[in-house]
């Protein structure tokens, strides 16, 4: 079973997607089949690339995101994650959903990302 780092406002499965990946509020590592395996505050030790050092630990091998900077998204290269892109506003259950039902695109470059703007 697949699972997924994902960006969220709260702590919770049904949240809202976070979209400044860097600084998100929470890391929600889910299963492909929507439970919940652990949340990670968003703090100094998360934030920014910092979180790819949970990878080992919560076995996950995609983000799920609505937004990523380039400098991430270099860094989860590095790391062997894949990138798939969700839309603003959407839930955590909805991106697993649309994960599943193959309606997300794979991330393959930097190519016209930016930081989000509060983060330089």
């Amino acid at each position: 079973m697949e699972r997924f780092l994902i960006p969220a406002k709260e702590n919770d499965i049904q949240s809202l997607m976070d979209n400044h990946f860097g600084k998100s509020q929470w890391y929600l590592v889910v299963s492909s089949d929507g439970q919940l395996i652990q949340a990670i505050p968003g703090d100094e030790r998360s934030h920014h690339t910092g979180i790819y050092h949970a990878k080992d630990a919560y076995k996950f091998s995609t983000i799920l995101t609505p937004h990523m900077g380039p400098h991430a998204f270099e860094v989860a290269n590095q790391h062997g994650l894949k990138i798939f892109m969700t839309s603003n506003g959407d839930t955590v259950l909805d991106a697993i959903r649309q994960y599943n039902d193959n309606e997300l695109e794979l991330l393959t470059s930097a190519e016209g990302l930016s930081c989000g703007g509060r983060c330089h």
